[in-house]
């Protein structure tokens, strides 16, 4: 088997924990349960557990639902260099989970668009291994035989590998406060209360609500946020540079994250 690291994403997504995982505790429980998903960068740190996933947002479930139980043979037959920049990834008859994946991997905040990126192409072939260079440049619309974003055959083969090892995993289309309350590491990521919402559900929310349910429930707590929240009494974890940044209009821009545990209830 392909050696990958296990750190990667199963897709982009804003706001991710792939990256900054390893600055929040291990969790201490058998079960993990991320009730504001996202891109569950936390529990693919510890994908060998028992992961619940839950969100508002459906197309997003409805994705974690199908890699759940996706054929590693149909991501692998997924296109890229028959990609053309500007198609929507909705007229290639794919399932809508598949079109779905694709233009994850290629965009992030509320990726809203459907159409085929042209941030990455290939501009050159190896002359000694006869291989196409995946390397960044403009691509007139068109234009066959390119990798779109971060699309392309290293994705796809590191993709049809992590399928298998999540097939344990469940995710629910389910509110926060409607979740049972079991024995397990919480792991809490909602939108931040200070960072304008780049997500496509877009429910307010009540922190104060959610500062009880939070702790009320049982078993280990990690909740996640940005310096400057005061729902819960939060302390410096580590600074992220990236997306955060980018939407504030200021490049190479880092933002403090900070977080607030609870060991255990």
């Amino acid at each position: 088997m392909t050696a990958f690291r296990g750190r990667l994403p199963m897709f982009k997504y804003f706001g991710s924990k792939c990256r900054s995982g390893k600055y929040y505790p291990p969790p201490k429980y058998p079960t993990i349960c991320e009730p504001f998903a996202g891109g569950a960068g936390y529990s693919l740190r510890y994908r060998d557990h028992d992961v619940i996933l839950g969100d508002l947002d459906d197309e997003l479930i409805r994705l974690w639902q199908w890699l759940v139980m996706a054929d590693p043979a149909e991501i692998a037959a997924l296109p890229y260099e028959s990609l053309v920049v500007g198609q929507d990834l909705r007229t290639l008859g794919l399932r809508p989970e598949a079109a779905d994946l694709i233009r994850r991997w290629q965009r992030t905040g509320q990726c809203s668009s459907w159409t085929v990126s042209n941030f990455n192409h290939i501009t050159a072939v190896d002359g000694a291994t006869g291989k196409p260079q995946w390397l960044p440049g403009p691509l007139p619309n068109g234009t066959v035989g390119k990798n779109t974003g971060m699309w392309h055959p290293n994705t796809q083969a590191y993709l049809a590998y992590a399928v298998t090892t999540i097939r344990h995993w469940l995710a629910y289309c389910i509110a926060y406060d409607d979740w049972l309350d079991i024995v397990a590491t919480w792991f809490i990521d909602p939108p931040y209360q200070r960072v304008a919402s780049p997500y496509r559900i877009r429910t307010p929310i009540d922190y104060t609500h959610l500062r009880d349910w939070v702790m009320s429930r049982r078993g280990q707590v990690i909740v996640c946020e940005q310096a400057g929240a005061d729902w819960l009494p939060f302390v410096p974890c580590c600074e992220v540079s990236g997306m955060r940044g980018k939407m504030r209009g200021v490049a190479g821009a880092k933002s403090q994250e900070v977080v607030f545990v609870r060991e255990a209830l």
